[in-house]
């Protein structure tokens, strides 16, 4: 014999139904969940104005692939911190802790664990830990056919490029507002063209952190003997550490095409704070670069709190 289902009989089991779908899904880690309009209070967090500035300086992006066992990256670090405190508003400081070598925690002396999911796309992408570390990149453009950079030319490239092309092909402007209640920050991203362009652009946005307190090795050289000692340093200052992402990992497309100058968009993030943050210590990083190639067209970031 066959049941008979009456009209709302068969309204309450799609209810049922749907719910048990919804129940079902998966939310990503903190730092890549997919972020939904509507999820942002813009009454309360209200976005700000933003009108291009045409003169704006280029930022230029140094990446600096390293890890806590790894004896020679202290140097690079050191390269890195002189760059980004010599010419702030010119260079942008990222630190990637990558490779299974290096960054891999060994305890006891180096339990920690720095590496990101993003941190592992880049390194497998670009393949930096693969070719030796310390190493990086400067904007990730090709320098002589190679992308990979010594630390000892990071200041060169630069340089380089600030020399080439000093006013910015695209402007980036962050606002950032941290919910310590909820613990998340709000990030409005507005990105304009300030001269015509042609292609396609992916805004790219991570985490980064300041003094982390972790160990790290360290070389030295003895000045008298000329051996090389190593030092295991418990209180080390890590700076500038890639801590996680927003939206994809290699970002979201936002122009393409030929681009008139002048276009802007804005992009909205809610990103939780995550426990092992310190969110005093954190910024959001903003990157554009060109889907071609990968080089970095410009970079900027915002501290959560100013």
């Amino acid at each position: 014999m066959y049941k008979k289902y009456t009209h709302t009989s068969w309204i309450w089991i799609l209810n049922v139904i749907w719910v048990f779908t919804i129940s079902c899904d998966k939310i990503k880690a903190p730092y890549s969940r997919p972020l939904f309009e509507g999820m942002i209070d813009t009454i309360s967090y209200p976005p700000p104005s933003f009108s291009p500035d045409y003169s704006a300086s280029r930022v230029v992006l140094v990446e600096d692939y390293t890890g806590h066992t790894c004896g020679y990256c202290p140097n690079a670090a050191d390269v890195l911190n002189a760059l980004t405190e010599s010419m702030p508003d010119k260079i942008v400081g990222l630190a990637v802790h990558a490779g299974e070598n290096f960054a891999s925690p060994k305890p006891p002396e180096y339990p920690n664990d720095f590496r990101t999911e993003a941190g592992n796309a880049f390194d497998n992408h670009f393949g930096i830990s693969a070719a030796g570390q310390p190493n990086g990149m400067v904007n990730r453009k090709l320098f002589n056919g190679n992308r990979i950079s010594p630390y000892s030319t990071w200041q060169i490239r630069a340089e380089a490029l600030f020399n080439s092309d000093p006013v910015a092909d695209i402007q980036i402007s962050i606002k950032n507002y941290y919910l310590s209640s909820k613990q998340e920050i709000i990030s409005y991203i507005h990105v304009a063209a300030l001269k015509e362009l042609t292609g396609s652009f992916k805004l790219g946005v991570y985490i980064v952190e300041d003094s982390i307190i972790a160990p790290q090795k360290k070389y030295i050289i003895d000045s008298q003997t000329g051996n090389l000692i190593t030092q295991y340093i418990e209180n080390y200052v890590h700076m500038h550490m890639l801590r996680g992402h927003s939206g994809p990992i290699w970002g979201q497309t936002i122009f393409s095409g030929v681009i008139p100058q002048g276009t802007q968009v804005r992009k909205d993030f809610l990103i939780p704070v995550r426990s092992e943050w310190k969110p005093k210590n954190c910024k959001i990083l903003a990157i554009v670069y060109d889907e071609s190639n990968y080089e970095v067209i410009q970079a900027f970031e915002k501290k959560f709190i100013d």
